[in-house]
């Protein structure tokens, strides 16, 4: 009876001991889990973490090489006459529509605003007002310009310049599409470029570069460049995407396996190792992607030590997939 009491106690303390990851413990769980930092940018492994085995890299080298700089593209607005003889304008959103007709009634409101102060100013000259009169219209003046600036700023971020639209043929669409800035430097105000629609089983047709953005968005890394194109059958709709071919230019860049480069809201990154254990993640521009290589226009130096497999590991951890 003793003896069995005996081995009863060292088996119930032999099963506690693996319970609790002493000697008796055969698993892996004592490895650390993967720290993530920097907003998700950083990833650092701790020694002889399983995962680390999926992961491989690849040294970059950059070469020069001829791409077809192509850029996605969507018709935003359709300038046309409308059955009265008026010019009609149509945008392929309710908000861009809605900021034309607060700039147009801005710049109705500053021009009263500016013939109102030209006349308290005559009339301060003839000693008909007081000084506080003509300040009191000169302030006016001044709000009214100052909103009518910022309803034009607003359209020249989505790509339109509201003051170009009166100068505008009829039967006439504005397309904009969102180029690298890395393509930028090739790329010609007034070029022609060609235009393949989506809704017209990606019919091609022939279109102009009009004007290039202000700004580089700061996610994407792209400018926003106006196109204009002939729609006398006003078969082209706003809204309608499309796809637009700069033409060949010579630049400078890597090829990839498509598995090294992964896509979260449309902006394309790559995943660096930066130290034994440390991966960094890093936004990439790619041209148009050839088989299972993917070219990489930016984002990347020569000597990089680029994931090109485990890639989906670490997009999961970067962005909490």
């Amino acid at each position: 009876m003793k003896l069995a009491a005996f081995i009863l106690i060292v088996t119930l303390t032999s099963l506690s001991c693996r319970r609790d990851g002493t000697p008796g413990h055969t698993g892996g769980s004592d490895i650390a889990k993967p720290i993530v930092s920097a907003n998700g940018e950083i990833i650092t492994f701790a020694e002889g973490y399983p995962g680390l085995q999926r992961i491989e890299t690849q040294s970059m080298s950059k070469e020069k090489g001829t791409i077809t700089v192509t850029a996605p593209a969507k018709i935003i607005a359709s300038i046309r006459r409308g059955a009265n003889g008026h010019r009609v304008v149509l945008f392929e959103s309710q908000e861009l529509t809605s900021l034309y007709a607060q700039y147009q009634q801005a710049l109705i409101n500053s021009g009263k605003a500016s013939r109102a102060l030209s006349r308290v100013r005559d009339m301060y000259e003839g000693q008909m007002v007081t000084r506080k009169e003509v300040s009191e219209s000169e302030s006016e003046a001044a709000a009214t310009s100052a909103v009518a600036a910022e309803m034009e700023a607003r359209m020249r971020a989505f790509g339109i310049n509201p003051r170009e639209i009166g100068s505008v043929r009829n039967d006439t669409v504005w397309l904009i599409a969102d180029v690298p800035e890395t393509q930028m430097s090739d790329l010609r105000r007034g070029q022609s470029v060609t235009i393949s629609l989506a809704a017209l089983r990606s019919e091609k047709t022939r279109g102009k570069a009009d004007a290039v953005g202000d700004n580089v968005d700061p996610l994407t890394r792209t400018v926003k460049v106006r196109i204009s194109m002939n729609n006398e059958q006003h078969r082209f709709k706003p809204g309608m995407f499309a796809q637009v071919d700069f033409g060949a230019t010579k630049s400078k860049l890597a090829a990839l396996p498509s598995s090294a480069v992964v896509t979260v809201e449309n902006q394309n990154f790559v995943f660096v190792k930066t130290g034994t254990y440390e991966f960094t993640r890093v936004a990439v521009v790619t041209s148009n992607s050839i088989g299972p290589t993917i070219g990489i226009v930016s984002g990347i130096n020569s000597g990089d030590e680029v994931v090109v497999k485990g890639a989906i590991l670490l997009k999961g951890l970067s962005f909490g997939y």
